[in-house]
């Protein structure tokens, strides 16, 4: 940050650049650019850094049985605790509130959208997953429009809506790393931990009942195991 500060370019470059490089790389635009705490901004910054540059959701969230034996490191649950982190720290310069980060990292790992299926760009075209599955974008895009259930109403820069608008809002964000300053993430990780598996979104199950999904979203007694395999994981790398 000292660098940015400076106005001096900085490389990002560790080992394949699709794990850690994404993630600092992501945290880093979040706390510089306010447009990427907005709602839009957060989708385009996931979809941007994560997605576009190959980061392997089908691996790291073991979609598959041969997946399920080897690598899942739990490097997107990093990056969404600590974003939530910046959000108890910085309460008023997030457009987006807790409902909306649980049900996005949620709905990465039930797989009822096709956004985050495969490992690449490349193998979502091939399998033509924008024609065959819902788009987890358009959903929280149109729900955020349409209700305030993402919404953070402590949002200092509520009425300011475009990029140009937000260029003034706020300094760069810098996180307080002080053990005081980190606080449990309950609402995401506490949920399903206890044998069954939280309420599904009626709204969501609405959104996607007519979309056929490949491969199937998690079974209520499957979610409970990967999200406490992902949270010891997540303890252990921490």
């Amino acid at each position: 940050m000292d660098q940015i500060e400076q106005n001096t370019s900085v490389l990002v470059s560790l080992e394949d650049g699709w794990d850690r490089t994404t993630q600092v790389v992501a945290l880093a635009q979040l706390m510089m650019d306010p447009f990427y705490r907005t709602v839009t901004g957060f989708q385009c910054l996931v979809e941007k850094e994560w997605l576009r540059f190959g980061h392997r959701f089908g691996q790291r969230l073991a979609r598959t049985k041969a997946d399920r034996q080897s690598e899942k490191p739990p490097v997107f649950l990093h990056f969404m605790d600590a974003v939530f982190q910046m959000t108890y720290q910085f309460p008023t310069e997030f457009e987006f509130n807790e409902t909306f980060l649980v049900t996005l990292t949620n709905e990465v790992i039930d797989g009822r959208f096709g956004n985050f299926f495969f490992d690449n760009e490349a193998e979502r075209a091939e399998s033509n997953l924008a024609a065959r599955t819902a788009s987890l974008w358009a959903y929280l895009t149109e729900r955020h429009l349409k209700t305030p259930d993402f919404y953070n109403f402590q949002y200092l820069a509520g009425s300011r809506r475009n990029r140009d608008d937000l260029a003034d809002v706020q300094r760069v964000l810098i996180p307080s790393f002080v053990p005081e300053g980190f606080v449990f993430w309950e609402s995401f990780f506490c949920s399903g931990l206890l044998g069954s598996a939280p309420p599904r979104d009626a709204a969501i199950n609405s959104y996607c009942k007519d979309v056929c999904l490949p491969p199937p979203p998690l079974r209520d007694t499957e979610r409970p195991l990967l999200i406490a395999s992902l949270s010891l994981s997540l303890s252990i790398s921490l």
